[in-house]
Order: C-alpha cells, then sequence, then structure tokens
C-alpha cells in the first residue's frame, strides 16, 4: 500500500492501533520510548509530521563547467503566481549563486475566521505591516456591514501571503488589509465527549490551550474560502465549528466587520466647551416621555419605573466574563485591608437586607435581557456619613460591543439646572442644605428589567470566588451608575406632587440629585413627611442659621460645618462661598494636560469666566494646529501656556469710623474684575484713630492678598501683588523700623505681621508693593461709606480705576509705591547681581555657619550690599535668595571637585548646568521627576558644606537616617565613598 500524503499516513497508525512514535502494535505513544520527531521533536513520526512537508525542497548542487562554481536552486511561488480553474498552482523556479544575498521568507501562526456571509477576504492591517508584506494594488471597497442600511467607503491594499494546509501544499491568498477586522471572539467550550475524541485520535487543534479568547488576524470571504472546503472535508484538517451543544446563558454575542471611520465626537465637544456655556442661553429640546409615563406602576409601597430602553438596540452581551473579572480584580485588591473588605461585604448584606438587592438562581428561565454589572470601591474617608460606596460600572463592555447605558436612554434633564440652584440660594437670608438618603436606591424597578442588573458577589468573604462561594444577586432598585438613574429619580419625586403641590415643587425646583437647597422660610416639618411618604430620608441638616441648627436632632446634623454645595465649598458659619483653583503643575505640557486643566476647573456660575477668556483661545488654537494628544507642545506655544495669565492682584484699603473695608482685583493688560471684598465694623468699646483704623484695613487687605495668591498661583502666574491706601501715615508707620518705640503696640504688633506676609508672597517668587491711592480712586472708600442703589449700578466697584489696568509705571507719579525692605537678627532680603568678584576663601568661610538656609541669607546680604555699592536702587527681589544659593555652591565645587573626582565616579555622569553647577544626569533623566531629582547637585562627602546639608534636612522634621536622605537626595546626591 502507498500511502502519499502525511495525513493519510496518520491516518492508518491509527486505523491499526499502532504507536504514532514508532509504528509498534504493542503499546500506545504514552508508552513509547523512541526519541520521536526528527524535524520538530515532538512525540510521533517523522513520517507524519506536517512541519517536515513545510520545508520546500532540498539544496541540489550543480557543476558549471570547470570554474567548480556550485549553485543551490529553491522553489517558490511568486506573488504574481495564479490559481488555475482547478485549484492548483503553477510554481516557478528560481535559482541564484551561493554568494548572492537571498531573502529567507519566515513564516507566523495566525488565527483564521472563516466567514460565509462575506464576499471578500480581509487580513488585519497590524499583521500586514509587521510582515511587511508587499502591496498589489490599493482599492476603494464600499463596505455594507451587517445591520447597516448605507455602504461606507474604506480604503485598503490588496496583498498576496502564501499558506499551507495539512498535506504541505501551497495556496497563494490575495487579501484586503483592514484595520479593524471584528471583535475578540470567545473560545469554544468543548464537551467532555469532544475533548475524550481529541485525546483518543491525537488530534492536534489549532486552538490554544490557554487562552479564553481569540483574535483573528485574517478572516477568508467566499471569494477564496471554497478552495479549502469541500464536500469531503476541508484541506486545513480538522476545524472547530457548529452550534455548541453547552450553553451558560441565554445571551447571544454577534460579531460584526465595521469598517473605522474618523470620529469627530470629541472635536465636536471640544467645539460646544469654547463657543458658549448653556447656562441659561440654550434652549433644551426634550424627548416624549409620555410613552415611558405610562410604564409606570404606582403599588403600595411606591411606584416602579421601567428602564428607558432604545429602539433597535445592538444585542446587549452578559457581560459574565467582565464581572467575574472584575470580581477577581477587587477581592484582590481588598485582600490585605480588612477595614474595606468587611465594608464592601456590608454593603452587600444591608441592601439585601433592606430588598435592594436580592438572590437570583442562574438557572431560573430568564424573560428579559440578562447583563451583569461590574462594580468596584470608591472609598472618601473626608465624609462624614458613607465612608465607602460600592459603584456599579453600567458603562463596561466587551470590545466592539455594547453596553447597558449605550442601549438605555439617558432621559431628558428633568433636574433643575445647577446655575439656577445656586442663585437661589445667594438669594435668601438664611440658607438650608440636606441630603436625601441613598435617593438612587429609593427608586423601585420592575421585574421585568431586573435580569438586566445582575452583579456578582461572593457568600464568605475568607473564601476565594469559586463555585458555590459566588452568589449571584440583582437589584430591585435603579442603582447608581446607570446613565438614567437621575432621570428616573426626578421623574420618581415628579409624581408624588399632587397632594403637596406648592411644597413639591418648591423641593423640585431645588434638588439636585440627592441634594437639596432651601430657603429658611419654606421648610418645615412637611418636607420630611413628603419625602418619608416617598420612602426616602432626608438628612445631613446644615443651615446658616443658627436657631435652626438648634430644632434639628443631631442624627441628622452634618458634622462638616464647610459642607459642599453642588460641589463647591460653603462655609456655614461665614455664609461664604469658597472658590478654589488648586492646580499641580505640569511637568510635560500637551495638549491633554492643556484641556485636563482646563477642564479641572469647576465654575457653575462663571465667576471664573474673565480669568478662563485667554486658556479657553489658546486651548482652540492648539486644535487648529493638530496637536496630537500626547506630543508636546512646541516651545513657542509652550511659553505661551505657561504665561497665558501673568496677572497682578490689586488690592485697596479704608478706613472710616463706622467701617474698615479692602477689596481685591485681578489685573491683566486687558482687564480687571473684582474678585473678593472683606469688610468690618469698627469695635464700639473704644475709639481707635482714623490711622490706627486704617493699620489694621492694611493688615486685612494684606491677609486677603495672601488668601487670593495662594488661592489663583496654581492656575494663574501672580507675578506681582500691590496694597493700595490713601493713609499716608499708615503707610509711613510700614516703613519705619521695628525698633521705633514711639510705634505704639498695636501699630508694631501689625507691622510685624504684615511683613510676615510680605516675606511668606516674596519666598514664592512674587514681588510685592505697597503705595498711596487718592481717595476718589480709591474703590474700598465705598465699602466704608456705602452707596445708593443707583450709584452702586455705575460706580467702578466692580472693575477698580481704570490705571491699575495700565502697567504699575504708568500710574500716577503720586501713588509713591514702595517695596518692604528690612533687616535684623532673623530676616534677611537680599539683591543680587549677575558679576561679581570674589574668593573661595571668603565664601568658604561662610560654612562655618550652622545651617545652609543661614548660610544662604548671609550670601545674599554680602551681594546686597555690592549691588546698594554699584545702585542707588534699595529694590528688592524675591529671587535673590535663589541666586546667593547658586554662588555657595559654584565656589563650593570649584574647590571640592577636582579632576581626581571626576575620574573616580564615572558612573555619575557629572556635567555643568547653565548656572555652572555639576550636577548627576543618570537615567532617571526620563522619569517624570522634578528637575531637580532627575539631577541632584553633587556634593563632595565628609565636608563642612555636606554637613551643613544633612543637619539642615534633618532640622526639618527630625526624621530618621533613611527619612533624611532620601530628603537630601530629591536636590543634591552626597555619595556614601570617600573620594
Amino acid at each position: 500500500m502507498k500511502l502519499n500524503t502525511t495525513l493519510l499516513r496518520k491516518e492508518f497508525l491509527q486505523r491499526n492501533n499502532r504507536c504514532l512514535n514508532c509504528g509498534d502494535s504493542n503499546h500506545r505513544i504514552q508508552d513509547c520510548k523512541s526519541k520521536g520527531c526528527r524535524n520538530c521533536n515532538k512525540p510521533h513520526h517523522t513520517s507524519i509530521c506536517f512541519r517536515s512537508t513545510n520545508q520546500g525542497a532540498k539544496e541540489t548542487p550543480l557543476t558549471h563547467g570547470k570554474s567548480g562554481r556550485k549553485t543551490t536552486t529553491h522553489t517558490c511561488v511568486s506573488h504574481d503566481t495564479k490559481v488555475k480553474e482547478d485549484g492548483s498552482l503553477h510554481q516557478k523556479p528560481y535559482t541564484h549563486r551561493r554568494d548572492e544575498r537571498v531573502l529567507l521568507l519566515v513564516g507566523t501562526n495566525v488565527d483564521i475566521l472563516l466567514d460565509t456571509g462575506s464576499e471578500l477576504s480581509f487580513i488585519d492591517a497590524k499583521l500586514s505591516k509587521s510582515l511587511n508584506l508587499p502591496i498589489l494594488e490599493e482599492k476603494s471597497l464600499l463596505i455594507h456591514k451587517f445591520g447597516s442600511e448605507h455602504p461606507e467607503r474604506q480604503e485598503c491594499n490588496v496583498i498576496t501571503i502564501d499558506i499551507f494546509d495539512q498535506d504541505g501544499q501551497q495556496h497563494s491568498l490575495h487579501l484586503h488589509t483592514s484595520d479593524i477586522l471584528t471583535t475578540t471572539l470567545q473560545r469554544a467550550k468543548l464537551s467532555s465527549e469532544d475533548l475524550q475524541f481529541i485525546r483518543r485520535n491525537d488530534i492536534d487543534l489549532a486552538l490554544p490551550k490557554k487562552q479564553n479568547e481569540i483574535q483573528p488576524q485574517i478572516l477568508l470571504g467566499c471569494d477564496q474560502l471554497w478552495t479549502l472546503l469541500s464536500t469531503d472535508g476541508t484541506q486545513l484538517g480538522y476545524i472547530v465549528s457548529g452550534l455548541q451543544r453547552e450553553t451558560t446563558a441565554i445571551a447571544h454575542r454577534v460579531n460584526t466587520i465595521v469598517s473605522p471611520y474618523l470620529d469627530n465626537g470629541y472635536r465636536e465637544t471640544w467645539e460646544r466647551f469654547w463657543t458658549m456655556d448653556s447656562s441659561g442661553i440654550n434652549e433644551f429640546h426634550g424627548q416624549d416621555i409620555q410613552q415611558f409615563r405610562e410604564t409606570i406602576q404606582l403599588r403600595e409601597d411606591g411606584y416602579y419605573v421601567r428602564l428607558p430602553w432604545k429602539e433597535h438596540q445592538p444585542p446587549l452581551p452578559d457581560n459574565r466574563a467582565i464581572a467575574m473579572k472584575r470580581l477577581d480584580s477587587v477581592l484582590k485588591s481588598l485582600k490585605n485591608n480588612s477595614w474595606t473588605m468587611n465594608e464592601y461585604d456590608k454593603t452587600f448584606k444591608e441592601q439585601l437586607k433592606q430588598g435592594i438587592l436580592e438572590e437570583v438562581d442562574e438557572n431560573d428561565p430568564i424573560d428579559g435581557i440578562l447583563h451583569y454589572i461590574p462594580h468596584q470601591a470608591v472609598i472618601t474617608p473626608q465624609k462624614d456619613t458613607t465612608k465607602l460606596r460600592v459603584v456599579f460600572d453600567a458603562s463596561a463592555h466587551y470590545k466592539g460591543c455594547p453596553s447597558l447605558n449605550e442601549v438605555i436612554h439617558q432621559g431628558p434633564l428633568i433636574m433643575p439646572e445647577l446655575y439656577g440652584m445656586l442663585l437661589r440660594f445667594r438669594i435668601p437670608s438664611y440658607v438650608i442644605i440636606a441630603d436625601v438618603e441613598k435617593a438612587f436606591l429609593q427608586v423601585r424597578l420592575q421585574e421585568a428589567d431586573r435580569d438586566a442588573t445582575r452583579c456578582l458577589w461572593i457568600k464568605d468573604i475568607s473564601k476565594p470566588p469559586k463555585g458555590s462561594n459566588i452568589v449571584v444577586y440583582r437589584f430591585t432598585r435603579v442603582t447608581f451608575g446607570i446613565n438614567a438613574s437621575p432621570f428616573l429619580l426626578a421623574f420618581h419625586l415628579e409624581n408624588g406632587k399632587d397632594k403637596h403641590t406648592k411644597l413639591t415643587e418648591e423641593i423640585q425646583h431645588n434638588l439636585y440629585v440627592d441634594n437639596l437647597l432651601l430657603g429658611a422660610e419654606t421648610i418645615d416639618e412637611r418636607t420630611k413627611n413628603l419625602f418619608n411618604k416617598l420612602n426616602m430620608n432626608l438628612r445631613e441638616f446644615m443651615s446658616n442659621n443658627k436657631d435652626f441648627v438648634k430644632h434639628i436632632q443631631s442624627v441628622d446634623l452634618a458634622n462638616n460645618q464647610v459642607p459642599k454645595v453642588l460641589g463647591i465649598p460653603w462655609d456655614s458659619g461665614k455664609d461664604e462661598i469658597l472658590l478654589r483653583c488648586l492646580l499641580p503643575e505640569k511637568e510635560s505640557v500637551t495638549k491633554r494636560t492643556v484641556s485636563q486643566q482646563l477642564a479641572s476647573i469647576y465654575d457653575p456660575i462663571g465667576f471664573l469666566v474673565p480669568l478662563l477668556l485667554k486658556a479657553k483661545v489658546f486651548l482652540q488654537s492648539l486644535w487648529a494646529t493638530d496637536y496630537a494628544w500626547d506630543s508636546p507642545l512646541q516651545n513657542s506655544h509652550r511659553t505661551r501656556w505657561l504665561e497665558i495669565h501673568p496677572a497682578r492682584i490689586i488690592v485697596f484699603t479704608d478706613a472710616s469710623q463706622q467701617a474698615i473695608a479692602t477689596c481685591a482685583y485681578l489685573s491683566t493688560t486687558d482687564d480687571s474684575y473684582l474678585i473678593m471684598a472683606k469688610s468690618k465694623l469698627a469695635s464700639l468699646k473704644g475709639i481707635s484713630t482714623i490711622p490706627k483704623l486704617e493699620m489694621n484695613a492694611i493688615t486685612i487687605g494684606t491677609r486677603l492678598a495672601l488668601a487670593v495668591f495662594k488661592s489663583l498661583r496654581s492656575t494663574i502666574p501672580i507675578h506681582e501683588i500691590f496694597i493700595l491706601s490713601d493713609s499716608e501715615i499708615a503707610l509711613k508707620w510700614i516703613q519705619a523700623p521695628l525698633d521705633r518705640k514711639c510705634l505704639g503696640v498695636l501699630v508694631s504688633n501689625r507691622c510685624r505681621e504684615i511683613r510676615k506676609i510680605v516675606m511668606e508672597i516674596m519666598n514664592n517668587g512674587t514681588h510685592i508693593q505697597f503705595g498711596h491711592v487718592p481717595t476718589h480712586l480709591n474703590p474700598a472708600d465705598c465699602a466704608t461709606r456705602g452707596l445708593s442703589a443707583h450709584e452702586f449700578d455705575t460706580h467702578y466697584w466692580w472693575n477698580g480705576p481704570e490705571h491699575i489696568r495700565r502697567e504699575s509705571s504708568e500710574w500716577p507719579t503720586t501713588m509713591s509705591l514702595f517695596r518692604i525692605t528690612w533687616e535684623d537678627d532673623n530676616i534677611v532680603t537680599a539683591t543680587t547681581t549677575n558679576h561679581i568678584s570674589h574668593s573661595n576663601n571668603e565664601t568658604n568661610s561662610l560654612l562655618n555657619w550652622s545651617i545652609v538656609h543661614m548660610t544662604t541669607r548671609v550670601m545674599a546680604q554680602v551681594l546686597r550690599f555690592i549691588k546698594r555699592c554699584m545702585s542707588t536702587s534699595t529694590t528688592l527681589q524675591g529671587y535673590e535668595l535663589k541666586q546667593a544659593h547658586e554662588v555657595l555652591i559654584r565656589d563650593f565645587q570649584q574647590v571640592t571637585i577636582t579632576d581626581g573626582v571626576l575620574r573616580q565616579c564615572p558612573q555619575l555622569n557629572l556635567q555643568k548646568d547653565k548656572a555652572g553647577i555639576f550636577r548627576c544626569y543618570g537615567r532617571l533623566d526620563q522619569s517624570h521627576l522634578n528637575d531637580e531629582e532627575k539631577s541632584p547637585i553633587f556634593i563632595t562627602p565628609k565636608t563642612p558644606f555636606s554637613f551643613l546639608i544633612i543637619r539642615d534636612k534633618h532640622a526639618e522634621y527630625h526624621k530618621g537616617t533613611a527619612h533624611t536622605m532620601a530628603a537630601v537626595r530629591e536636590q543634591y546626591w552626597i555619595p556614601y565613598e570617600v573620594y
């Protein structure tokens, strides 16, 4: 008998119960002691190895005349090979010399999807590029996707590849490249009978054994599929196909081929962002919700709603694999945190006890849509009530498949506008805020939609999530995380207004999700009664009316005196809204970081509109230049962003016998705006002189300047601060030395506080000046004497006098601007110069001081003296201490870093920076650390200066050795070795 193919030889051995490794009939392959295949070393005979058929033709030596030069002949398939009508291939031989350069063709294993519903065959564009496959031609195809009404045009390349079947025969395929073929496919779950058949017949399936998902990289359509399939079988060997016998859920997954197209959604989003805010100026176009209203059921225990499903939505997968994977991740993260794990488990048990969740059996029949929602923990330790929340992610989805939030309507916005609630919140004299306890979990869900809100948890948190320890729940209420939950909550509340029309409308206009804001005159016991009838409870009360707070039970009161009102901190004691712009500086400036910083500023009313205008215009310009999200900006754009708001804070102060007042303005070259003001009535206990009241006003103004500076410096570069008063006497007191006894106790104390604040601001690199302003140009004057309604409407109180929008050099000369300069035993301010003559020995003698901070200040004093000798100016700059520190470091290194030191530490890569200071440049240069930490200053060990640095860092917090050295290395590098 002649067996010509590998498959026939293998089947012969199997039919006759012979060993596939040696051919013996006395034992099975598991007991065979032969070496195995000579080609692949696997336990089978070489004659039935499929790899041996793919090796191609062997080299055949040829002799050409007397030269003795040998050539080799390889048989390969050219890229222009044509498939004959009978399916065979015409092969063309090529020869080359042994000393010629030859391109060796290599193969790779790929997963192939057989799709009889596709007219053409495709290959993943990334695979084609990685294999460097030659492009035969470029085509423009009209792709008609499954379920779409109109085809979409797609540009693709046509390439050719060679594949080998089970007999080692070559097949040339012409494929079209595509960025997306299909989603990942779940690995087929084989039955026990299938697995036994595979093992019994030693079948090697081309399926990954450890992967649950497969990503096909080639899709064979009808144009080339039938050359590999026939009525007798396939030329691909065994394949897995047909209907799976065992199914775990009544849910189907649909995979479609989609053509990629440019998604302009994000661009349109940003275009809406920089065009105009919608608050109060955009007309709302709501959807018709009458059909949804008809599905609401009123039962004895409340209203029951349905999820607002979209019509013609794509099939929703069950997401059980995602939910299970998320459960594993959550349990692993909580494994070492017993408190969080217990709180997590407690949440499920409480909701199960309250009827919010109900346990279900996965084997029960399902009437509606089946879907599992993954969950995770959100920990908010700053909150007084719920410090841990279990958040459900209804936006989770498989790649290419919809999420739950994508197949249900979010619903029209029937909640009140944020800006409207905040405006109403500011009008009454007394206001009250409260929180609706677990608001979303009070909206009941009808049984038909509950299986779409299933979730997984474990019965025993001490055991792994396996087998019977996994429990399946489903929600009986609308959970937070579903995009329609705000709409369903508002709709739920709206249905309770028939019996309490006036009060319910009041609440409806001032309730945002679970936050209730009311004027004091409208709140009473009926409010709690109304929510109780809706099976909701009010808690976390807070008010600026102390009498009202006394009448609220302590269990219902908020513990925090500065709660957030719709995301904005509110000081209930002072009745002040706190606007904060605290943004960390970014090392890398990209379009993404600019967008993130701008979008993170929460300003629903628009207090910060003037400040954000230039930033929005700048962001719009970045879109016009087509930057990639994470591409670094060009130097011109980077500089423009860093200097987008070089602003000044200008503070005016004034005092009268009735009151003292101060107001702060943010001024740019374009305009100025009132950002904050304070006033205080004069004391009735004693009558102070006007100059002393003016001194108090300047002190309050300085405090206000510091508060505004701290709040805005992370977002807006504040390069200068001015504090202006119309009291020349008070300004002279500020300029006078502190040791003058004629100042008195009150004035001396105020001067000390002012100088302390000035030092803090200057240490942050911002200049601060004081000056005199005429009374008619002082807007704080109106805050001490009052204005009529008519005067208030047209007064320059809102923008300040016109001159503050100009450079300070163009201000009236009568304003007499000055900077505070002082020196005593503890405080020395200094000015430096760029050209200094100094001696190394004299500089190093400064190291006898006990701390680096004081040494730097002494050097700054020396530089200041030199500057005074060269100039008549007494102006002190905030950056001078930094320059003095550089002088100390540079001179110290000039003495201690010799050529021998440089030769002994090449691994540190010591190089001078722009200031002439040796720094260590290593691999940290690619990290996200700041520049000081990336390239620390090199300090020779066991020198006076190194001891000063270590002592200085240790004295800050009295840390241990390891923590002290870690703090040192944030700026310096002091090796342990002695050079």
